[in-house]
C-alpha cells in the first residue's frame, strides 16, 4: 500500500530559479561591501595602531569573497540564501545609503551651489618638468582603466557670505588634505601639487591634517610645502595620521621651519585688507581636548575653522 500526500510548494520568492532571488543575493552582497567600506573608513579616522588596524582591515577584505562564494553556492540555481538578519541588515544599509545620497543631492539646500562651482583635472605626470616617482603599486595602478592616482582635481566654490561679511568678500583660499607624504607616490608628486596651488594665486592656504605618513619623508618639507606662497600666510592642522605615525611636536616644528603657521588649538584674527576673519583649528578628538573649542571667540562676522574631522 503506498501512502500519497500533496506537496506544498515553496513561496514565489524562496523557489529556485526566481529571478528575484539572485537579485537579493546580490543586493546582500553589495550591502555587506558597503558596510566593510563604511567600517574601514571609520577605523581609519581613528588613532588605532597602524599594525592593528592593517588586520582589522586585512579581516574585512578576507571577508567580501568569503561573503559572495556564501550567498552565490546555490547557483545557478538562484535560491535565496541570504536570509540570517545579518544580510537584511546590508540589504538595509545599502537602502539606507541610496536614500542619504538622494535626499543629499536633490536637497533644496545646495541651491546655493547652482553655478558656483567648477571642476578640473590636472594630470600631474603630463604637466611635471621632471619625471614623477611613485612606487611600483601606484605605477601598476596606473594602468587601470579609469584610474586617477596621478591626477589633480581642482575644485572651485563660491561661498554666499550674507551682507555681515561683505568687507570680505572676494577672499580666495585654497584648501589641500590628506596630502600623506610617503614613498608610494613619491617626492616630485608633492612638488608638483605644490607648484599647482601656487597658480592658483590665494589668499591663504589651509591643511587641514594628515601631512606626512612616513618619517623620513619629513625631508622633503622644506623642497615641497615649504614653497607654497599666499598673501595672508600657510596654516595646517594635525589629523588622526599625523599621531599615528610620528612625533608630532617635532613635526610641527619641521613645518614652522618651512614657514606654516600652527593652528591646531589655537585662533588668530587676520585682517584681510578689507575686514577682519577670525581663523582657529582644531586637532578633536586625536589631539587637544573638547575644552578648546569653547576658548575660541565667536559672534564674528566671518569665522574659518580647520579641523581633520
Amino acid at each position: 500500500m503506498a501512502a500519497t500526500g500533496t506537496r506544498i510548494p515553496d513561496p514565489t520568492w524562496q523557489q529556485r530559479g526566481c529571478p528575484l532571488n539572485g537579485l537579493l543575493n546580490l543586493s546582500a552582497w553589495t550591502g555587506h561591501l558597503a558596510l566593510t567600506v563604511t567600517l574601514v573608513n571609520r577605523l581609519q579616522a581613528t588613532a588605532l595602531d597602524y599594525r592593528l588596524l592593517r588586520l582589522i582591515k586585512l579581516f574585512l577584505l578576507l571577508s567580501l569573497p568569503l561573503a559572495g562564494l556564501g550567498l552565490l553556492e546555490q547557483l545557478p540555481g538562484n535560491t535565496l540564501t541570504g536570509t540570517s538578519p545579518y544580510w537584511w541588515l546590508c540589504r538595509g544599509w545599502l537602502a539606507w545609503l541610496a536614500i542619504d545620497w538622494t535626499c543629499r543631492r536633490f536637497s533644496p539646500r545646495r541651491s546655493w551651489r547652482d553655478g558656483s562651482e567648477e571642476d578640473r583635472r590636472i594630470d600631474l605626470a603630463a604637466v611635471s618638468s621632471s619625471p614623477l616617482d611613485p612606487s611600483r603599486l601606484v605605477r601598476f595602478c596606473q594602468r587601470l582603466p579609469g584610474n586617477q592616482v596621478l591626477q589633480l582635481e581642482v575644485n572651485h566654490k563660491q561661498m554666499p557670505l550674507g551682507p555681515a561679511a561683505s568687507e570680505v568678500a572676494g577672499l580666495t583660499v585654497t584648501h589641500l588634505s590628506d596630502l600623506h607624504f610617503s614613498d608610494q607616490m613619491g617626492k616630485h608628486y608633492y612638488e608638483e601639487i605644490c607648484e599647482q596651488v601656487n597658480q592658483l594665486s590665494s589668499d591663504m592656504i589651509c591643511l587641514s591634517g594628515d601631512i606626512v605618513d612616513q618619517d623620513h619623508c619629513r625631508e622633503w618639507l622644506p623642497e615641497t610645502l615649504g614653497t607654497l606662497r599666499a598673501r595672508l600666510g600657510v596654516y595646517f592642522v594635525f589629523g588622526n595620521h599625523d599621531a599615528r605615525h610620528l612625533d608630532r611636536d617635532r613635526l610641527g616644528e619641521d613645518l614652522a621651519n618651512c614657514g606654516l603657521i600652527n593652528l591646531t588649538g589655537r585662533h588668530d584674527l587676520l585682517d584681510t585688507g578689507g575686514g577682519e576673519l577670525l581663523l582657529a583649528g582644531t586637532g578633536v578628538p586625536w589631539h587637544g581636548s573638547l575644552q578648546e573649542l569653547g576658548e575660541f571667540p565667536g559672534d564674528h562676522p566671518l569665522s574659518l575653522l580647520l579641523s581633520h574631522s
